[in-house]
């Protein structure tokens, strides 16, 4: 989920809305990733299985490498669901990482 937006548009609180119903996370347990670039929540699924979600604050990257240096070369390739901020300082890098969107946008 490509979460896209001026400062203070509000990229932060939906995404702490998604992250409570999604696994039952209170409030105060859900933080920011704008200095941590991720934080992973887990859960387990109806059928007993491990869940994950990431939320991503990408707006502190200066570039690519910033993204490697922090996450390794295997940024996004550990499945589960993504709610990324900032999906643009992704496009047009190198990390092989394709940003594409796949639904209509919607206004909040």
């Amino acid at each position: 989920v490509l979460l896209r937006g001026a400062v203070g548009a509000g990229k932060t609180t939906l995404s702490r809305g998604i992250i409570q119903g999604w696994g039952g996370e209170s409030r105060e347990d859900v933080v920011s990733p704008s200095y941590l670039l991720d934080v992973t929540y887990d859960r387990v699924g109806p059928g007993g299985e491990r869940e994950r979600l990431h939320h991503v604050d990408l707006y502190r990257l200066k570039g690519d490498e910033d993204l490697t240096r922090l996450m390794g070369d295997e940024v996004f390739r550990d499945g589960g669901v993504w709610l990324v901020e900032w999906p643009e300082r992704l496009e047009g890098g190198g990390m092989g990482v394709d940003v594409e969107e796949v639904a209509e946008k919607v206004e909040v």
